[in-house]
């Protein structure tokens, strides 16, 4: 985004959410590989990315259990 002289301020909360999203689809291969090549040591069948749906509802579930 700063090549095109922006900045996350730029944009709308779903234009930014859909850029990371679109960026992760893109590049989420590439780093498991390159993780896995080091010898990261992980339960890859487990393996979740943060803004996953099920991870999204569980922080929101959270939070609304303990503030309110």
């Amino acid at each position: 985004m700063t090549k095109q002289g922006k900045s996350r301020f730029d944009f709308s909360r779903d234009q930014l959410y859909s850029q990371v999203w679109n960026f992760v689809q893109e590049k989420r291969g590439n780093m498991e590989l390159q993780l896995r090549a080091l010898g990261v040591g992980a339960s890859w069948k487990h393996l979740t990315f943060t803004l996953d749906d099920k991870v999204i509802n569980t922080v929101y579930d959270t939070f609304r259990e303990n503030v309110g």
